[in-house]
């Protein structure tokens, strides 16, 4: 991972936004009808992980990243446009928090850390899931009636792809591996 941090400021955004599109290209098969929500959504613990690591100036990449596979799932250019703003303002959001309550937490030692951070991912998932949905039910992709069930999803699958793919990523960051205790 280290790498990652040699490269300009601008490669990193352009990977960034590659890697984003990618995890959602991949996760978007498992999306519920009409195809804009997950259970699981990996691009947003990638997200997070990437402005915890790179900093907040990483933003664009998420943006840009979010705002084209949005392109690629029938929407409108606007949708796909707010749509992004969602979901970047969601991870901007959460790493804030993180940064301010936690700090840039790599191997979770303490219990209050853990539940510090699900809190924070929890709260910052609204904003994406809102933005989202409400987006899609404005434009008419989504039926008013079914706002909350994509809601739901929205937010239930940004937070488990926050919860399972940050730490893994934020752990792999490490220079070197933790040295198992002697037995």
């Amino acid at each position: 991972m280290a790498w990652v941090g040699r490269l300009s400021h601008s490669s990193q955004i352009l990977l960034l936004a590659a890697i984003y599109f990618g995890a959602a290209k991949l996760s978007l098969p498992l999306a519920i009808p009409p195809g804009y929500a997950t259970a699981v959504w990996p691009p947003s613990g990638i997200a997070l992980a990437a402005l915890l690591l790179l900093g907040q100036r990483a933003w664009p990449g998420i943006w840009a990243g979010a705002v084209l596979v949005n392109l690629t799932v029938e929407s409108s250019l606007a949708t796909a446009l707010v749509v992004g703003t969602g979901n970047t303002l969601e991870a901007f959001a959460c790493a804030t928090l993180i940064r301010h309550w936690i700090g840039v937490p790599r191997r979770f030692e303490h219990g209050r850390d853990v539940v510090l951070f699900v809190a924070i991912a929890a709260a910052s998932c609204t904003i994406a899931a809102t933005v989202g949905a409400t987006a899609l039910a404005v434009s008419h992709a989504v039926p008013w009636p079914q706002f909350f069930p994509h809601w739901w999803t929205w937010w239930q699958g940004d937070l488990t792809g926050i919860i399972i793919v940050a730490p893994l990523i934020l752990s792999w960051s490490l220079r070197r591996a933790a040295a198992w205790p002697p037995v």
